[in-house]
């Protein structure tokens, strides 16, 4: 075999793992094993990469070694620059916030010190948590607490709430201590009982099973936040195909999240590369998306605005009250979603729902740097504006 062909094979092979690990990741999560082997794979293509190019000098194999070494210490370096500065217009800033979104978010529906399994709402949290910290990405490093229901929130709010608040992780608080989310914020305002039963990532369909659990006969307001991911779950209960994800999955989505939550050798340096190459995909599919003609959707739409109320409606059967209505949305929250709200309701003749629109009062200051999630500042606004609802119409 010729010196070419032997270069011609390395190259190949490194680029087969490098395809592996940056498109195909979920062929790592079918087997617990699997989360070590692609953690092994990541760091072999990038040593792999030097021992190419280097193989013939020792001197150049280390410098090459070296150098990427210190390129992955410099982007968390500069990462935790942007982070603890919150310096969220300085240069690199949206191309790290993929980076930190993508490929170093700890989800904690799918960390098991946190979160399990359930057959009707796909996972919980673990009831009973005391002050374990839960950490994800740059900036969120918060010790969390759990009542016997499996939601943030201390078990004397279980017992005749006469709020209750339905949403997910902005709802739940992400990033923000306990006394901190908005739901708490409201409680320590009105001077009433307000149970936080967010919980991250549900749609109204998960919160409206969840609320099912809850002790509703004190309850006199209801507040939903709605998200616009909560869309395609809200979608499947409109069409009629809603139904829980299997336990396997869960735990698919558990050694998934191994893969974004946990360190290893390279992670920075294999993120941004996938950063990267996401973008390039993202660029080359809206230009072909302007030179192609519209395709015929397989599969039944609703108007967001139409699944989300199909779900309330829902939730009237078991709750005759009022219902507070608010929109958080990842990044940022435009008054888009709220205006739909508003036009669905002059249509149609929906007693009893207020909506509390907080998207002209939310700024990118509001927001976590690299995290999508509001901070602290901003849950204090959201309680404000729900707020000044529940005082207008005298709710409670």
């Amino acid at each position: 075999m010729t010196i070419f062909q032997r270069t011609l094979i390395s190259v190949l092979s490194v680029f087969l793992l490098f395809t592996f690990t940056l498109f195909r990741p979920e062929l790592f999560v079918r087997h617990p094993s699997g989360v070590w082997l692609f953690k092994l794979i990541v760091f072999a293509q990038f040593f792999l990469l030097v021992f190419l190019f280097g193989r013939r000098q020792k001197v150049y194999f280390w410098s090459l070694l070296l150098l990427l070494g210190v390129g992955e210490l410099a982007i968390w370096a500069y990462a935790h620059r942007l982070a603890d500065g919150q310096r969220r217009y300085a240069r690199g800033h949206h191309f790290f916030h993929e980076v930190v979104d993508g490929w170093d978010k700890n989800l904690i529906q799918y960390d098991p010190e946190l979160s399990r399994f359930d057959s009707v709402l796909f996972y919980t949290l673990k009831p009973g948590v005391q002050n374990v910290t839960f950490k994800s990405g740059f900036e969120v490093d918060t010790p969390i607490r759990t009542n016997r229901l499996g939601v943030r929130d201390d078990d004397n709010s279980l017992d005749n709430p006469v709020v209750i608040v339905l949403g997910d992780s902005f709802t739940m608080g992400w990033g923000v201590p306990d006394s901190s989310c908005f739901a708490s914020v409201l409680e320590r305002k009105v001077g009433r009982k307000v149970l936080n039963a967010g919980v991250s990532s549900f749609g109204t369909v998960r919160e409206y099973n969840l609320f099912k659990r809850t002790k509703r006969d004190s309850c006199r307001v209801l507040v939903i936040q709605y998200c616009i991911n909560d869309q395609p779950e809200n979608n499947q209960l409109r069409a009629g195909t809603f139904k829980p994800s299997s336990r396997e999955s869960y735990y698919e989505a558990v050694r998934y999240n191994a893969l974004t939550a946990d360190y290893y050798p390279f992670k920075y340096l294999h993120a941004s590369l996938k950063a990267y190459v996401q973008r390039l995909f993202v660029w080359s599919s809206q230009a072909a998306a302007k030179n192609s003609k519209p395709t015929q959707k397989v599969s039944r739409q609703f108007p967001y605005e139409d699944s989300f109320f199909y779900a309330v409606q829902q939730i009237r059967k078991e709750y005759k009250g009022p219902i507070v209505i608010t929109c958080l949305n990842p990044d940022t929250t435009s008054p888009e979603i709220m205006d739909g709200f508003k036009a669905y309701l002059n249509r149609h003749s929906l007693s009893g729902i207020y909506l509390a629109d907080v998207s002209d009062v939310l700024t990118p200051d509001d927001y976590f740097t690299l995290d999508n999630h509001i901070n602290e500042k901003g849950h204090r606004k959201v309680a404000d504006r729900l707020l000044e609802v529940i005082n207008k119409y005298k709710l409670l």
